[in-house]
């Protein structure tokens, strides 16, 4: 019985309260990583010169996103 009630008091009531509140969209992974952030950017160079930016989505379902909004978002945090 102790060990139940150790393992309901540590894991489960915790993780409810803050699950919500750490909710990223995946694109801050890409931003904030400056590996990640210097190959988004080779990416980002390679679509403007093919005109294809709006064409193109960062990830699928429900956290897609146009490649032309990453730009922005790239650019503006430089």
């Amino acid at each position: 019985m102790r060990k139940l009630r150790s393992n309901k008091v540590g894991l489960t009531e915790d993780r409810s309260n803050t699950e919500g509140l750490t909710e990223y969209h995946p694109i801050m992974g890409y931003l904030v990583d400056p590996v990640k952030r210097e190959k988004l950017g080779r990416i980002i160079v390679k679509l403007k010169e093919h005109h294809q930016l709006e064409n193109v989505y960062f990830g699928c379902g429900r956290n897609c996103m146009p490649m032309d909004v990453v730009a922005g978002y790239y650019e503006a945090t430089l």
